[in-house]
């Protein structure tokens, strides 16, 4: 197994035994100096699904003269940690006021789904499905928060907002 290029069985599939060791993404460096940005996985590089944009739709603003707030709220969002590989849910609120286009749900939920196999940071998949959305539907602004359930006693909420705030509706009780 030391050797590169030999094949492991795992899972009932076989895979290089690299791709069961873990994968040093950066040099950042956590507790007792051991890297912080370390993907544990058994899947192999280059099989591992990415999130993909492109499984956005989207369709026609059906008032795009008015600004108004349109809210979609996913409450099962999950991604993986990119140190321990565990499982990260978080609730994702996406508010936005439509310019021409506005998302499709089916394919929002489809989206979000591709990031089930993603090790990847808190503020970064924030930040891309802020980007990912931005792009394909060019929204007057935008507001997208990731609340993530408890790990190690500590509570996250990652905010990104783009455009300007001035033109969003006031919310009535």
């Amino acid at each position: 197994m030391g050797r590169r290029g030999r094949f492991v069985t795992l899972d009932h599939r076989k895979m290089p035994a690299s791709a069961t060791k873990r994968q040093h993404h950066a040099p950042c460096r956590g507790r007792n100096g051991h890297p912080a940005n370390v993907l544990y996985t058994n899947t192999p590089p280059g099989i591992r699904r990415m999130a993909d944009r492109q499984l956005l739709e989207t369709f026609p603003n059906p008032h795009p003269d008015r600004n108004y707030l349109i809210t979609h709220t996913a409450r099962e969002f999950t991604s993986l940690c990119p140190v321990t590989g565990q499982p990260d849910y978080a609730t994702m609120v996406f508010s936005f006021i439509a310019d021409k286009l506005c998302v499709e749900l089916r394919s929002l939920k489809q989206y979000l789904q591709s990031y089930r196999s993603d090790g990847i940071f808190y503020e970064d998949v924030t930040n891309r499905i802020t980007n990912d959305l931005a792009a394909h539907c060019s929204p007057r602004w935008m507001m997208v928060e990731a609340r993530w359930s408890l790990r190690g006693g500590i509570e996250t909420t990652i905010t990104v907002q783009i455009g300007n705030p001035s033109i969003v509706p006031p919310r009535t009780l």
